[in-house]
């Protein structure tokens, strides 16, 4: 079970992320001709479902001022040489340049989730839609 601890005592944080949810649910169904009603699920509400890449960018992104970096907020991503070669490689993958498989492995500590960290930021940054996930190992809880 997942807990989402924070401050909402009128619940809105969460009625908004729900409602994100839909959305997003709701664009992927209807590339099949399907509503989320079919499904037993409630309809975004009607701002939402108007503009779902908005929704998307908003689930994604959110309008955290921590992460604009015109606010100062946002803190200085530093890799090493071999982190940095990663960097370049994710880079090609995105512009086509090279494969889009990429194997990262190193004993423990040796920076690989701070690596996937600035990675999803650089891209989050780059407005890229990330969503991070490992099966598995201690990592897989850090990984944001």
């Amino acid at each position: 079970m997942i807990k989402l601890v924070t401050i909402d005592p009128n619940g809105n944080i969460r009625k908004g992320l729900i409602d994100r949810a839909l959305a997003f649910i709701e664009a992927q169904l209807a590339d099949y001709g399907m509503t989320n009603q079919q499904f037993g699920l409630d309809s975004p509400s009607p701002g939402m479902r108007q503009d779902v890449d908005e929704a998307l960018d908003n689930f994604f992104f959110g309008n955290k001022d921590e992460d604009d970096p015109a606010s100062g907020k946002k803190p200085t991503i530093n890799l090493n040489d071999d982190q940095e070669n990663v960097w370049t490689i994710v880079q090609n993958a995105i512009n086509g340049t090279s494969s889009n498989t990429i194997f990262v492995t190193g004993d423990g500590g040796t920076g690989k989730t701070y690596l996937f960290n600035a990675i999803i930021s650089r891209l989050r940054d780059m407005r890229i839609r990330v969503i991070a996930s490992a099966y598995t190992g201690c990592a897989a809880s850090l990984l944001t």
